[in-house]
């Protein structure tokens, strides 16, 4: 991406920027941020995309650590599922499975990424901008913002911002569900006759119950109540009337007036608010089309209020400040950013109900900065829609930013936008936005077209990846506790110790990226990881154990590398990157007996070429160059007990006590000599128990039960009904059929190698196999609660 030129500004607002965190608790948290937007810019793919949303909503992730106490109440949390990433995930699934069922649609997951760099772009360069959002942050109630010295700092700006931009668009797959709805009707009905016409809309029975705030602590909007005497009147457990009241409070009532005063004047307006928001799931569904961004910034509201009643309710009731200002401030910027053009803004709109001019930046400058960017933010938005997939798009972009002008050049690949792209966006965003409030000389957009017959537009790689499961504290501890055991080993060979705080930022990242696996590793042979004073036994891994996990690591690591500009040497070779003779010197490398005089890498940085000789299939490496990958792997349990404050260690996850409890229990009752005990299986079948014990889980789902905790709420079950057992041991019996017939087994009438007399289907199956698998889940309950686990209605 040649012509981009946001890194120079990028650079600027991290240059001035100061993390809490950072200067108070001595993390690196700012470095991490940065190199992973710097990453994203130099290679944008959902991978790099991805990690900016993993590393911000895990440094901001809501949990029971004291941010303000300087350490002085460590918490015993090793882990936490992140309930905003997974919201995200949520987006990108709908996004990438469902595409091709409807006509328009184009990228949410990296498009919200840019807006998020832009933004930041924008806010470094631009000082009106700066003092119309310290303005309106220093004239609200909130006092707890992030500062410096005493003075603002523009964290507070980051926060805001990153919750506003990188949620923005969590709502859509309401929005692509509406779509496909539309599609799948209007399609089959045009099949039928051309003169159908159908319109289409979603319904929702129970809305009330998404747009609530689950109550968790009574005393949950005291703080706002407070300060806001006038919200006595409206739910403020509703998401929906906590919106309409701060867009109520920022665009129509006077800055120097008191609201509460002036209650009886105004309240019409807010009346209207409140009713024209709550309800507008209805007046959508009358004139046929979903607004994600309402979605959006209900499932934020909900979010943030349910995880800080979670956590801050038996602590001072101050805190919730932080959900009613800064997450109440992006939530409803999210909900404006198509709202105000729809519904408030006079030029826009379909309805005169409101009549609004362009936005200020003092009335909300939150709002004002995501409008403004999630319509500048068109370049390399990968088509997803049928017609989208048939349009030109832009690849990229070059921008002028200062305190005077905003210039955008949209720079497209062998293709046009067609005529009035650029004046109808330039028009569109000055109906919406007051822009010369912060920008004197305007706005300007234009387009440079560039023909080039070798430009190939690149795939951007999909990439799959859980929410995490460790918080960032301890990756960044695990991290600091994998590099210092590194450097003990590299002193010993009589090579330079370097430490950690003097490594560069992109180094870090590949540190923290190995620390981040871990949970992901451990889990695939059924460990987690936890407090040291956990009571369970600490798990020794098996040297098998170690093999195994270090090919993932390898994998991870190639991963790493391939989407970070490294190439392999037979695809460097064969795209006529590197000669023969350089290929033939890497492959050296991997040759047994590889000394330190062989280069493993080729660069060269002027043409912007990488190529490592350790690019290549675990099995191709050799033996030293796979201890590399072993040696993490193998002191993981060394280096987990090394993080400060709070040593970990591995222990057994209650899915494989359970897979190993299952597995001997039919071990017992079918009294086969040639079923191994659990812990002398190999791993592939240990792994497929694991598997074949999380698909039980998921039947038992089917029939509304769930396996919990011992001592988790609701009463355990002694047993199943005759029908139940049946069901899931048929299903289980028949999903572990197709896995081995997939895996190579065959049929046979006695045990051997490949060979198993179980493979039939069910009810092809001998009755005394089938006896087998219903003992199981007559044993089930029994069997969980000897690992301190219980079967619950759900």
């Amino acid at each position: 991406m040649a012509e981009n030129n946001l890194k120079q500004y990028i650079d600027e607002f991290f240059n001035d920027l100061e993390l809490y965190d950072d200067y108070t608790n001595g993390h690196n948290y700012k470095d991490l941020l940065h190199a992973s937007v710097i990453r994203f810019l130099d290679f944008e793919n959902t991978y790099t995309a991805y990690d900016i949303y993993e590393n911000f909503f895990m440094i901001y992730q809501i949990t029971d650590e004291d941010k303000s106490e300087e350490k002085n109440n460590p918490s015993t949390q090793v882990s936490q599922s992140n309930t905003l990433l997974n919201l995200v995930n949520m987006m990108k699934d709908y996004e990438d499975n469902t595409g091709d069922l409807i006509e328009k649609q184009r990228d949410h997951f990296i498009h919200s990424v840019n807006v998020f760099v832009l933004g930041l772009a924008i806010y470094s360069q631009n000082s009106k901008y700066q003092e119309e959002f310290e303005d309106y942050i220093l004239r609200s109630p909130y006092k707890k913002y992030y500062r410096i010295n005493g003075e603002l700092s523009r964290e507070e700006f980051l926060y805001r911002w990153g919750i506003a931009s990188l949620f923005h668009d969590i709502g859509y797959p309401v929005e692509i569900i509406g779509k496909q709805l539309a599609k799948f009707v209007n399609d089959g009905s045009q099949s039928i006759s051309s003169k159908y016409k159908v319109n289409t809309a979603i319904n929702f029975k129970n809305f009330n119950e998404l747009n609530s705030i689950v109550k968790i602590d009574p005393n949950f909007p005291e703080i706002y109540r407070n300060d806001f005497p006038e919200t006595n009147f409206i739910d403020l457990y509703k998401p929906t009337d906590i919106m309409a009241h701060q867009i109520f409070t920022d665009l129509f009532v006077d800055n120097d007036i008191n609201a509460f005063d002036h209650f009886d004047k105004l309240s019409g307006d807010l009346k209207k608010l409140i009713d024209n928001i709550g309800n507008f799931v209805d007046y959508m569904a009358e004139n046929g089309f979903i607004d994600h961004g309402y979605f959006s910034s209900i499932f934020v509201m909900n979010s943030y209020a349910a995880l800080m009643q979670k956590y801050y309710s038996d602590k001072e009731k101050e805190k919730y400040a932080y959900f009613f200002y800064p997450v109440g401030n992006s939530a409803t910027s999210i909900l404006l950013h198509n709202y105000y053009r729809g519904t408030l803004n006079r030029y826009e709109s379909k309805s005169n109900e409101f009549n609004l001019d362009s936005l200020k930046p003092s009335q909300n400058p939150l709002a004002f900065m995501l409008i403004l960017c999630d319509e500048l933010q068109e370049w390399n938005r990968r088509p997803i829609g049928i017609k989208d997939k048939k349009k030109n798009h832009v690849n990229d972009i070059k921008i002028d930013i200062s305190n005077d002008k905003l210039n955008v050049e949209y720079i497209l690949k062998n293709s046009s936008l067609g005529l009035g792209f650029s004046e109808d966006k330039e028009s569109l965003i000055e109906k919406l936005l007051d822009i010369e409030t912060i920008f004197e000389n305007g706005l300007n957009v234009d387009i440079k077209t560039d023909l080039d017959v070798n430009v190939q537009l690149d795939e951007i790689p999909l990439f799959e990846n859980e929410a995490p499961k460790i918080l960032l504290r301890n990756i960044e501890e695990i991290a600091r506790a994998s590099h210092k055991r590194y450097n003990e080993i590299e002193v010993a060979k009589g090579n330079p110790e370097v430490l950690y705080d003097e490594m560069d930022a992109s180094k870090k990242l590949s540190s923290v990226r190995q620390a981040k696996s871990y949970p992901h590793k451990l889990n695939l042979i059924g460990c987690e990881i936890v407090p040291l004073s956990d009571p369970r036994p600490e798990h020794k891994l098996t040297e098998n154990e170690v093999n195994i996990l270090a090919i993932v690591e390898h994998d991870d690591w190639c991963e790493e590398k391939m989407n970070t500009g490294w190439i392999s040497p037979d695809d460097a070779l064969n795209e006529g990157l590197i000669t023969e003779d350089i290929y033939n010197e890497l492959m050296k490398a991997n040759e047994e007996g590889f000394t330190s005089n062989i280069k493993n890498k080729y660069e060269d940085k002027e043409k912007g070429i990488f190529v490592h000789a350790n690019l290549v299939s675990y099995d191709d490496l050799n033996e030293d160059s796979k201890e590399k990958d072993r040696r993490p792997i193998r002191e993981i349990p060394l280096i987990l007990k090394e993080v400060e404050n709070n040593p970990l260690k591995i222990v057994h996850t209650n899915l494989r006590r359970l897979s190993f409890q299952m597995h001997e229990n039919y071990r017992e009752f079918s009294q086969d000599e040639d079923v191994l005990k659990f812990e002398d299986l190999p791993f592939d079948t240990k792994y497929s128990n694991f598997k074949q014990t999380h698909l039980i889980s998921k039947l038992l789902s089917q029939l509304d039960y769930k396996i919990v905790p011992i001592n988790a709420p609701g009463e355990a079950i002694s047993k199943f009904n005759e029908k139940e057992i049946d069901y899931l041991a048929k299903n289980e019996h028949n999903s572990w059929y197709l896995r081995r017939l997939n895996q190579g087994y065959v049929y046979g009438e006695e045990r051997e190698g490949m060979r198993n007399p179980r493979l039939k289907p069910w009810d092809e199956l001998k009755p005394n196999y089938k006896r087998l698998n219903k003992k199981t889940f007559t044993d089930l309950p029994k069997i969980c609660k000897g690992v301190d686990l219980k079967i619950v209605k759900d």
